[in-house]
């Protein structure tokens, strides 16, 4: 409860202080920080209550996670960009460009998260491979 109080009264401070400097897109960042803190704040309290819970393994996961998110980001943002530069500003060319950029994006994350051998990856393919030979 603690951890939920000082995630809130961060947010609504840095939502103040941010939304005059960036708009609505401070909040966005506001919300992200506070809640980056919230998460760090409820694995110290849950590591002091339980101990060792594996939080290396879910660290070195989120970080490779977040690698690989970054990434498909600047991918997607610059795809974005130069597909609407190519294709051009029509609606139907600013529809072409964005699904064409999600999907390269999606493309981009998928191939990082299977080269970084994300653990939730293999349990998945393990599970898509037993569903597989079953039949």
């Amino acid at each position: 409860m603690i951890n939920g109080a000082i995630s809130m009264i961060l947010n609504i401070i840095l939502s103040l202080i941010l939304v005059k400097f960036m708009g609505h897109n401070g909040l966005a960042f506001a919300t992200s920080l506070s809640s980056i803190l919230c998460i760090i704040l409820l694995f110290v309290s849950l590591k002091k209550k339980i101990g060792y819970f594996g939080q290396d393994n879910i660290i070195k996961t989120s970080l490779k996670s977040l690698g690989s998110a970054i990434l498909m980001g600047i991918v997607t943002f610059y795809s974005y960009n130069q597909l609407s530069y190519i294709i051009g500003s029509s609606t139907v060319g600013q529809i072409i460009s964005l699904g064409s950029a999600v999907f390269i994006g999606a493309l981009v994350y998928l191939i990082l998260i299977v080269l970084l051998k994300i653990d939730e990856v293999e349990i998945i393919k393990s599970k898509l491979k037993k569903v597989i030979e079953s039949k």
